[in-house]
């Protein structure tokens, strides 16, 4: 794990600088936290433009070359763990598909959901 997580810090373009990885095993599966200085050794701040972008892209490619496996999607959040401005998001977001369930047909519900995830779940 920790191999991995050095890395995916590489590949995130966290150089010279000072960092974490806490290794967890309080859940089922076992994960890592990376926690990094952002002012590099030199006094120069690491970017972080598109780090959700090239987070998604590097995760990914590590995810199939080491053979890990992405946790489920949204609705298989623990919720009753999450702080309130977070669990507020997921009743949003549960809110929204259980009226859409309601209000939608088998054949236009997809083009919708697609809609939502695209523009509701990368706020979660």
């Amino acid at each position: 794990m920790v191999k991995i997580a050095y890395e995916y810090i590489e590949r995130m373009g966290i150089r010279d600088t000072q960092f974490i990885i806490a290794r967890h095993t309080d859940r089922k599966h076992p994960h890592c936290h990376i926690v990094f200085n952002r002012v590099d050794n030199n006094g120069k701040t690491i970017s972080d433009k598109n780090d959700r972008y090239r987070n998604e892209k590097v995760c990914k490619e590590l995810t199939e070359k080491y053979g890990l496996y992405m946790a489920d999607g949204k609705e298989h959040v623990n919720t009753e763990r999450l702080r309130p401005h977070d669990r507020a998001k997921y009743d949003i977001y549960e809110a929204l598909f259980a009226s859409l369930a309601k209000n939608f047909t088998p054949s236009t519900l997809p083009p919708v959901l697609l809609y939502l995830n695209s523009v509701i779940i990368p706020c979660l």
